[in-house]
């Protein structure tokens, strides 16, 4: 053997020893991520720079890389790949991430890298139950710094704000204000100069643990430590989600864990997709302050006074065609009821099918009752509720659509341009569907069950 190849087999044979220490440790401080270390392979790779996690129900290490840490960074290292292999954070990139050129396809897949740490980083460190170390002195990308950098573009959202959405809903928020911030728009393929600020005041190296684009096509490693037995004969992505999905109803209850709710949440359908909507209009449209030196603080005169802005105002747009049912007309009449009661916005609601319907102003959550839809089960064609609705929308109004996502005219020119425009200049742009999800650039999709 030579002295390449036995420097090689000490190499390795370290993260074995480390790994399986690691795994044991985090058994007793982290049970629930004890079980998912051991569900997965891991191996070491010279042809990546630190670590990546693949579809393939592998976590891949640099050996340097993890071998140049002391062991409460390698057991940081080891959850945080995991949590990227059980939240499914690539195939959920890829869901999101539209076919544009490859460069800024590059760009959008780390940008959803970093909102992926973001999230990942903060379930561990609200889990962190290991007291010798603080999961924050590895320089992590907190919700904290992400706040920091868009006040500093002028973008006004909290801490608070940013935890309360989903990764998918801050993504999309996250490229709709640096579009904004950049005036290019709605259009996905505008957005250069603002995303590059945004990636490199995050990532001192640009590949990603997760971005698909830059993982080599040739990868591949040596296994250190195996994962279950069907992970070795049989790795696609849906054999191992299946693994996942096993490992995951195993897990005890949610009470005094923020990762097995996360994870849970994600497998088991239990997100209250009402609740993320309630969430997001909040968020559009509560807490925004206008400051006033022309009228100083009464109780700190030195300061500017200030004054809450009112929410701005959101327009419901109802599918009423022949193909909604009359339990998913009532759904949507309940949810209104629900943001009214809750988010306390004006809202108008208009009714469609292939025209628009009818028109009510609600100020108030009894408003609701005046609603009487027509719904005469027409066709499914959007066009004129957009038309209608497109001049008289203002900037950072909300729009959410009510709809079974079977729209006839979704992929016409006119619709596409419609809806881009009013995404540029709402502050909030949802589509609620209780069957096909519908993709639009910077719309974000909620499913209703």
């Amino acid at each position: 053997m030579t002295n390449k190849n036995i420097e090689k087999e000490e190499k390795l044979a370290k993260m074995r020893e480390d790994i399986l220490h690691i795994r044991s440790r985090a058994l007793q401080y982290y049970p629930h991520i004890g079980r998912l270390l051991y569900s997965v392979n891991i191996a070491a790779s010279d042809k990546i720079k630190k670590a990546l996690y693949s579809n393939t129900g592998t976590i891949y290490f640099n050996p340097d890389y993890f071998n140049k840490g002391d062991i409460n960074f390698k057991f940081y290292l080891l959850m945080h790949e995991v949590l990227h292999g059980y939240l499914d954070d690539i195939t959920r990139g890829n869901r999101l991430i539209p076919q544009v050129d490859p460069q800024t396809r590059k760009k959008l897949h780390e940008l959803w890298n970093i909102v992926a740490d973001v999230y990942n980083d903060y379930l561990l460190t609200v889990d962190n139950k290991y007291k010798d170390y603080e999961i924050r002195q590895y320089d992590i990308i907190t919700f904290e710094k992400l706040a920091k950098y868009l006040n500093s573009k002028g973008i006004n959202i909290t801490v608070k704000q940013l935890r309360s959405m989903t990764k998918e809903e801050l993504f999309n928020r996250i490229l709709r204000e640096l579009q904004r911030v950049g005036g290019t728009g709605g259009g996905i393929g505008g957005i250069t100069g603002d995303i590059d600020d945004f990636i490199s005041s995050f990532r001192k190296d640009p590949q990603g643990d997760i971005n698909p684009t830059t993982i080599p096509d040739d990868l591949e490693g040596d296994i250190i430590v195996e994962g279950p037995p069907i992970l070795q004969d049989n790795k696609d992505p849906e054999t191992v989600r299946r693994v996942f999905a096993d490992t995951v109803k195993s897990l005890p209850g949610t009470e005094t864990s923020a990762i097995v709710r996360a994870l849970k949440e994600y497998y088991e359908g239990k997100i209250p997709w009402s609740m993320l909507l309630i969430n997001l209009m909040k968020e559009a449209g509560f807490g925004r302050v206008l400051t006033d030196w022309k009228r100083p603080s009464r109780r700190f005169p030195s300061l500017p006074g200030y004054k809450m802005l009112k929410p701005p105002n959101a327009w419901i747009l109802i599918d009423t065609s022949g193909s909604i049912s009359d339990d998913e007309l009532k759904k949507f009449i309940g949810e209104v009821y629900k943001l009214m009661k809750d988010v306390g916005n004006k809202v108008t609601v208009v009714e469609w099918d292939t025209q628009v319907k009818g028109v009510w102003e609600l100020t108030s959550p009894s408003d609701v009752k005046r609603i009487k839809f027509a719904y005469e089960g027409g066709g499914t064609e959007i066009a004129e509720a957009l038309r209608y609705v497109n001049p008289k929308f203002e900037y950072d109004e909300i729009i959410v659509i009510f709809t079974d996502g079977d729209i006839l005219d979704i992929d016409d020119n006119e619709v596409r341009f419609m809806l881009s425009r009013l995404a540029s200049m709402s502050s909030l742009a949802v589509w609620a569907t209780t069957d096909k999800e519908i993709d639009v650039t910077s719309w974000i999709n909620l499913r209703i069950y």
